[in-house]
C-alpha cells in the first residue's frame, strides 16, 4: 500500500491524546486525503501515525500555533525559528490497522501499542480512508451508499445492510434538515441493490408516497381520505379511504382505547372480544368440534343449529323472560368454550356494539334463590361504565372516521394479503407498502399504530417472516413509540407494548425497524437502547444531542460536538454498521424522488 506525506512529527503523548507540530513548507489547513500536494490537518479528519511498524490511526482535536521558546524543533534550522510561528496539533488515538491470517489488511478500533516522542505523522492515502471509513462486506455489491464523507468529500459512505437493519436502525434530526430523505436514500440503496425485503412504511405525514410515485410494485393504503388527485396511480396498488374493521384490534387494542378497570372490567372486556366473532355463526358452520365439546352444546342450540348465535344474546337487559335470560347464558358460555380451543370460525360483519351487549348479558346474569337466571343490577353496575364507554366510542363521528364499528367495510389488516396486487391476471407482492395515517385523529393514531405492528409481531413469532425478513419503517416514531405512562389502569399492556417488543425480539424472527424522529429525547428508551446504527442529522435541543452521543466513547466526542452546526443534507453516522462514526453528506436525490415534505412557506415567500 502506498504511503502517505509525513507532515507532522510528535513531542507529547499523554494516553490516547497525543501532540505534534508541523514539518516547516506545510500549511495549517491541509487535505489529510491527498497525497501531499495539500496536506490537510482539519478539525475531525484522520492521521496515520507510524510506531514500531504499526500503522495508528487518529483523529484531529485541535490546531494551535505556540511560541518559539516554548517548543524546541529538532529538524529546523536556527533561523528558521526567528521568522516563523511553531503550529501544533492535538490528536486523539482511535485505532490501527493490521493483518489478518490471509495477509489482509484491515482497520480496527482500539490500539494495543502507543508511538513514542518524535515518531512521523503521516496523511492517509486514499486507500486506507477507504478502510477506516468502510468495513469489508463479504458481499462487497450489496452495501449501501448513502452519501460521501466530510471533509474529504470524495469517499463513498458504504454501510452494511445485514447489520445496520438487522440490529435496527434509526435516523434523527431536527425538522427541516434532510431526515425523510435520508430514509428514502436508505429505501432506494435496499431497491437498487435488489435486496429483496418486503418495506412497510408507517406514513404519519403523508409524504412518502411521493418519493416513490415511479415505482410500479408500491401498494399505498389511504386511510380516512382520498390520495392526491394527480398521484400517477396506473399500474399502482392503490386503496382510498380506508377504514380499519374493529374485529381486527386486539385485546391490547380495545384495552388502550377504553381503559377498562383490571379486576372486573378487564376480563368481561377480553371476554367479549374472544366470542364476538362466533356471533354471526350458526352451530352448523362451525367446523373440527371435539367430542367433548359436541357434549355441551346447549339443548336450544342442539334444536336449532342453523340459528346464527347472536339471535340467543339479548338485546335488552331489563327483559324478564327466563328462557331468553337462560339461553343468552347458555349460548355466551358455550361460545367461551369455543374461544378457549380456538375452534376455527367464519368471520362475518358484526357491529362493535355488540361488545357490549355480550358484557352486559355475560356479567350482570346471576342465579336467584330459585336457582333461575336473573339480571342483577349490582353486578351490572361493575359492568355498566365499560360498556357505556363502548357504545359512546360507536357514535364517536371522528373514531368512525377510522374505524368501521359495524364491521361490514373496514379493512382486516392481513399481513399476507396486505400488498397483493394484480398484474395482467397475474398475482403479485408489493416491495413498498405505505400505510398513509396522516388523515388518522391524532389521539387515536398511537393506539392504531401499536394495533398494526402486533399484527406484525404475531405473524413473525409464526415465523411466518424467517424466510423472507420484513422492514417497518416507523416514521415520526416519537407520536406512538414514546415513553409509555404506566400509572393507570391499562397498565399491563402499557408495560409491554408491541413496537418495545419488536425492538427487542424482532429480529430473531426476520422483522426489523427503521425509526425517524426529530426527537429522539421523546421516544421509548428501550428502543433506543436496542437501536445498532444512528444516522443523525443537526439536533437543536442538548437533551435530544445528548441520546446520539450515549452512541459514542469518548473517542468520537471531535465528531458528534458537530451534531448541532450540521447543515442541511449532512449526517453522522454511527453505531455497527460502520466501522468509525463518519460525518457526511447524504446522497443528493432528484425532485421527483424527494418526499412531499416541502416547507409551504419557503415557496410561498418565493412565489411559487
Amino acid at each position: 500500500m502506498k504511503r502517505g506525506r509525513v507532515f507532522a512529527h510528535i513531542y507529547e503523548i499523554n494516553s490516547l491524546e497525543i501532540k505534534g507540530y508541523l514539518l516547516p513548507g506545510t500549511d495549517s489547513l491541509i487535505q489529510s486525503h491527498t497525497m501531499g500536494i495539500s496536506n490537510v490537518a482539519r478539525i475531525g479528519s484522520y492521521v496515520i501515525v507510524n510506531s514500531a511498524g504499526t500503522k495508528l490511526v487518529g483523529i484531529v482535536n485541535s490546531l494551535q500555533v505556540t511560541e518559539p521558546e516554548k517548543l524546541y524543533w529538532i529538524k529546523t534550522k536556527s533561523d528558521f525559528q526567528d521568522k516563523q510561528v511553531i503550529r501544533t496539533i492535538t490528536i486523539t488515538l482511535i485505532g490501527q490497522f493490521h493483518y489478518t491470517l490471509n495477509k489482509e489488511l484491515i482497520f480496527e478500533r482500539g490500539i494495543n501499542v502507543y508511538p513514542s516522542i518524535d515518531e512521523e505523522v503521516l496523511v492517509p492515502t486514499q486507500d486506507e480512508l477507504n478502510l477506516i471509513l468502510n468495513e469489508q462486506i463479504e458481499h462487497n455489491n450489496k452495501y449501501l451508499e448513502i452519501g460521501v464523507s466530510y471533509p474529504t468529500n470524495d469517499i463513498d459512505i458504504k454501510l452494511n445492510p445485514v447489520k445496520l437493519f438487522s440490529r435496527h436502525c434509526g435516523v434523527f434530526g431536527s425538522t427541516g434538515n434532510g431526515k425523510s430523505c435520508t430514509v428514502t436514500v436508505l429505501i432506494n440503496e435496499l431497491l437498487n441493490k435488489n435486496i429483496d425485503m418486503p418495506i412497510f412504511i408507517f406514513d404519519i405525514n403523508g409524504e412518502y408516497s411521493a418519493a416513490f410515485k415511479e415505482l410500479d410494485d408500491i401498494s399505498i393504503l389511504k386511510f380516512c381520505g382520498m390520495i392526491n388527485e394527480n398521484y400517477p396511480i396506473k399500474n399502482k396498488f392503490v386503496k382510498e379511504n380506508l377504514k380499519f374493521n374493529h374485529m381486527s384490534f386486539s385485546r391490547t387494542t380495545f384495552r388502550a382505547i377504553l381503559k377498562p378497570s383490571e379486576r372486573t372490567q378487564v376480563p368481561a372486556l377480553n371476554f367479549a372480544i374472544d366470542t364476538i366473532r362466533y356471533l354471526s355463526n350458526s352451530y352448523s358452520e362451525l367446523n373440527d368440534i371435539p367430542s367433548s365439546v359436541s357434549s355441551r352444546i346447549p339443548q336450544h342450540i342442539k334444536s336449532n343449529p342453523e340459528k346464527p348465535f347472536r339471535e340467543y344474546i339479548l338485546g335488552d337487559p331489563s327483559s324478564t323472560n327466563s328462557q331468553k335470560i337462560k339461553e343468552s347464558f347458555e349460548t355466551l358460555d358455550f361460545l367461551r368454550i369455543l374461544s378457549a380451543l380456538k375452534i376455527k370460525s367464519i368471520d362475518k360483519p358484526i357491529g362493535m356494539s355488540y361488545l357490549a351487549k355480550i358484557i352486559c348479558d355475560r356479567w350482570s346474569i346471576t342465579p336467584d334463590r330459585n336457582n333461575d337466571l336473573r339480571y342483577d343490577a349490582f353486578r351490572y353496575s361493575n359492568v355498566s361504565s365499560i360498556c357505556d364507554r363502548i357504545l359512546e366510542l360507536c357514535r364517536d363521528p371522528l373514531f368512525r372516521q377510522f374505524c368501521d364499528t359495524k364491521g361490514g367495510e373496514g379493512i382486516d389488516l392481513d399481513i399476507t394479503t396486505t400488498y397483493k396486487f394484480s398484474d395482467n391476471g397475474k398475482e403479485k407482492f408489493s416491495r413498498i407498502i405505505i400505510f398513509d395515517l396522516s388523515l388518522v385523529p391524532q389521539e387515536y393514531i398511537s393506539t392504531i399504530v401499536d394495533s398494526m405492528l402486533e399484527r406484525h409481531l404475531q405473524y413473525a413469532l409464526q415465523n411466518h417472516f424467517k424466510m423472507k425478513p420484513h422492514l417497518l419503517v416507523l416514521d415520526e416514531a416519537h407520536h406512538y413509540l414514546g415513553s409509555r405512562n404506566i400509572n393507570d389502569d391499562s397498565s399491563t399492556y402499557l408495560n409491554n407494548p408491541p413496537g418495545e417488543r419488536i425492538a427487542k425480539e424482532g429480529r430473531k424472527y426476520g422483522l426489523h425497524i427503521l425509526v425517524s424522529s426529530q426527537r429522539p429525547r421523546e421516544m421509548s428508551s428501550t428502543i433506543i437502547a436496542q437501536l445498532g446504527t444512528v444516522i443523525s442529522h443537526a439536533l437543536t435541543h442538548e437533551n435530544d444531542r445528548s441520546i446520539i452521543t450515549g452512541f459514542g466513547t469518548y473517542n468520537d466526542r471531535t465528531i458528534l460536538n458537530s451534531l448541532s452546526i450540521l447543515p442541511r443534507r449532512e449526517a453522522i453516522v454511527i453505531g455497527q454498521a460502520i466501522s468509525m462514526p463518519t460525518r457526511f453528506r447524504v446522497k443528493f436525490l432528484e425532485e421527483s424522488k424527494r418526499p412531499a415534505s416541502k416547507d409551504p412557506l419557503e415557496a410561498f415567500i418565493k412565489g411559487e
